[in-house]
């Protein structure tokens, strides 16, 4: 059985900020037969700015990426993946294109499972109420 493996040139590590508590996240830039970004990073000016000046350093404009890899849906990997959706081929597990596509009814059932989760659990109603804030907003 043969193995096709992605012939790569150079592999940079970009580290970009986040608003989040886990603080920054890594995305890869793959030079090879194709140009690919491993995960976009997160939604902000600030990450879209940092990004965008490390493929500068190396030459590249955001467009000239081929394809995008999505480790998974996070939004701290995944947030500025519609920033390359004209241009790249985006790939990753199926189950990420329900966070991509933003879809209202998605969400509002996520937020429903939780909802119901910590009333099963007996979650004070304050803090229930704090934690699916703080989840629509990470959402």
């Amino acid at each position: 059985m043969s193995k096709t493996f992605l012939k790569t040139q150079h592999i940079h590590q970009i580290t970009l900020p986040t608003p989040f508590l886990v603080g920054p996240v890594h995305v890869y830039l793959i030079e090879g037969d194709a140009l690919t970004l491993v995960d976009t990073g997160p939604n902000t000016t600030e990450a879209w700015e940092v990004l965008t000046k490390s493929l500068k350093v190396r030459g590249y404009q955001p467009e000239d990426i081929d394809q995008i890899i999505l480790t998974y849906h996070h939004p701290d990997h995944a947030g500025l993946t519609y920033r390359f959706a004209e241009t790249a081929e985006i790939k990753g597990n199926w189950k990420n294109n329900y966070w991509l596509e933003a879809d209202s009814e998605f969400f509002s059932n996520i937020i429903a499972f939780f909802g119901t989760l910590y009333d099963q659990l007996n979650v004070p109603l304050r803090l229930k109420n704090k934690i699916l804030k703080e989840n629509k907003n990470y959402m």
